[in-house]
């Protein structure tokens, strides 16, 4: 990920207006693990978190804490009980598009569970 962080850096120093006002949240697995390569971020630490699910859902609900229309973020806790919800939900979900759960896979099947997920979040509104 260094190339997309020094993207990201980089249109946020020499964007236009709208580039500058964005930020970016860098996390690793654990604290002061970033190798020398990336040692140019300058004051920016990134947030360890220890390959806990948990913690990664803290971290990012902290960073974004609103949504794209300003309303806050339900708190981490809530959020990780949701996940739990769709996880539970899933094989259902995927069986009414006649996929078994062994055929469900968030990496190389992104856009089906993005349809999953679309379909949780759509059923739980």
């Amino acid at each position: 990920m260094p190339y997309e962080l020094g993207l990201t850096h980089g249109a946020i120093r020499f964007g236009g207006r709208s580039q500058r006002a964005k930020t970016a949240c860098v996390m690793v697995a654990e604290p002061f693990a970033m190798p020398a390569y990336i040692s140019d971020l300058a004051g920016n630490d990134p947030y360890a978190h220890h390959n806990d699910p948990p913690r990664i859902i803290r971290i990012v609900r902290n960073y974004l804490h609103t949504t794209p229309d300003g309303q806050m973020l339900p708190g981490a806790a809530s959020l990780l009980t949701r996940l739990e919800r769709f996880k539970a939900d899933l094989p259902r979900i995927a069986a009414t598009f006649d996929i078994s759960t062994d055929e469900i896979d968030p990496y190389e099947g992104y856009r089906s569970y993005l349809v999953f997920l679309t379909t949780f979040m759509t059923e739980a509104a």
